[in-house]
């Protein structure tokens, strides 16, 4: 096991109450980078699969795949993150602030209700892959 540290390393990552105090342990087959960070879930939207409170550990350093849980910053730090699972691979982040007829998105679902959400990419800041979860 390794402990990793409970908050995002970055300070623009700030998630407030939902960030998890302290540290948790993530095994070393997640295989978790120096940049790792471990935040509480809140909703029910990943129901039956993932609950509130769910510890997900997530790593900014390693690329998000299809089917991958992830964490969607905003620019805006006003908007809590969203957790979800991703659909379509990502776009080329060096597009993501292009705005007008050919805007680039990030397509995620929820589960419960199941449902599709197209996000622009002009309003994120960050796409963080999930690469462990701690069930409570």
């Amino acid at each position: 096991m390794k402990e990793v540290a409970a908050g995002p390393q970055e300070k623009k990552y700030s998630l407030s109450k939902q960030t998890v105090s302290g540290r948790v342990r993530c095994p070393k087959s997640a295989q978790p980078s120096s940049s790792a960070y471990a935040l509480g879930s809140e909703g029910d939207c990943l129901l039956p699969e993932y609950k509130s409170g769910d510890i997900m550990i997530c790593d900014p350093e390693k690329p998000p795949e299809l089917g991958d849980l992830v964490v969607i910053w905003w620019k805006n730090e006003a908007i809590q993150p969203l957790i979800k699972r991703l659909l379509l691979p990502l776009p080329p982040q060096e597009y993501w602030g292009l705005d007008g007829e050919a805007e680039m998105a990030i397509c995620v679902e929820m589960l419960s209700p199941p449902e599709t959400l197209i996000i622009k990419t002009t309003g994120v800041a960050a796409v963080h892959k999930v690469i462990h979860v701690i069930r409570t």
